[in-house]
């Protein structure tokens, strides 16, 4: 996932004086966003969130509270009838002594520290996916002169439940989990479901010639088309408990990626990324093997996220 350092955001254990003030988003249509989904176009990534564009930073927006010597800024944002929020962030830079938190109002969901390690050459920065219609960001910082610096350009409303899909209906394909799939396993391990912010599509991860695991991900070009891959997560091992199951963990993730290649085209439609994040052993993942012969092939499975 996303390096982090754990702990706790600082209000959590600190009395702070000042009410944050709370930046509601506007009212979203869902049912035209839905008529739109079901009407798009052949090769569109699966949309779930609705993105407003923003420009929320310490300079404009939120609360700044000073308190033993520290400096806290707090800011709220409401998007009513949201499953979950999420933030991406641009002019992103914490500094060495800088810590940032994410959370819902509740409490039961909280992302961070993220530090200076999440500091990349893009300067952006996207949270997961906080449950929930009301998500917080916290920053701490313990120097009157921090040269830290966020911006939240975007706010994704997940207006599809996300987190919860397994729960809607399926209509095409056999579970990864029933019996009939057992003969490719190992090639379910190696699918992943690609969080573009906002879309997701699915992809593979796939071996290289050197065999030697460089983690490469292969999806279509009109995933990452208009999307920055710096901030893209892989979700692995999504899969139900049981054969006949209607729900599953959305689980462990690796953050962001680099784009390596892509077809600019749908004929082909291909788009290479690597990984830029760690693949854990824990998640058994494998790499797919590939050749480049000119005979046509002929799929006898394929495993996607539907």
């Amino acid at each position: 996932s996303q390096e982090n350092i754990g702990g706790k955001p600082y209000s959590f254990d600190n009395s702070l004086m000042e009410l944050i003030p709370n930046i509601i988003m506007p009212t979203i249509n869902i049912d035209e966003l839905l008529y739109e989904d079901a009407n798009s176009a052949p090769g569109t990534p699966f949309r779930y969130g609705n993105k407003f564009n923003v420009h929320l930073n310490p300079e404009n927006s939120g609360v700044w509270e000073y308190n033993n010597n520290n400096r806290i800024w707090r800011i709220s944002i409401i998007s009513h009838e949201a499953y979950a929020l999420s933030l991406e962030l641009d002019d992103f830079y914490l500094s060495e002594t800088a810590t940032l938190f994410v959370y819902n109002q509740d409490r039961t969901e909280i992302y961070g520290a993220y530090t200076n390690n999440n500091n990349n050459i893009d300067n952006i920065f996207d949270t997961p996916l906080v449950s929930g219609n009301n998500i917080i960001l916290e920053l701490l910082v313990t120097s009157e002169f921090d040269d830290s610096q966020i911006n939240i350009s975007s706010v994704i409303h997940d207006y599809r439940d996300i987190l919860n899909i397994m729960n809607q209906s399926r209509s095409c394909g056999d579970n990864v989990i029933c019996p009939d799939a057992d003969p490719y396993e190992d090639q379910i391990n190696a699918v992943a479901w690609l969080d573009m912010g906002g879309y997701i599509c699915s992809g593979a991860m796939i071996n290289n010639t050197d065999q030697d695991l460089t983690p490469y991900f292969l999806t279509a070009d009109h995933c990452v088309a208009g999307e920055s891959p710096g901030t893209f997560r892989f979700y692995f091992n999504y899969e139900t408990t049981s054969c006949g199951g209607s729900s599953a963990s959305y689980g462990s993730y690796a953050y962001g990626s680099t784009l390596r290649s892509r077809s600019y085209d749908m004929d082909p439609d291909f788009a290479l990324l690597e990984i830029n994040g760690t693949i854990y052993d824990s998640w058994d993942v494998f790499y797919a093997g590939w050749n480049r012969s000119a005979s046509a092939s002929i799929i006898s499975c394929g495993v996607h996220h539907p």
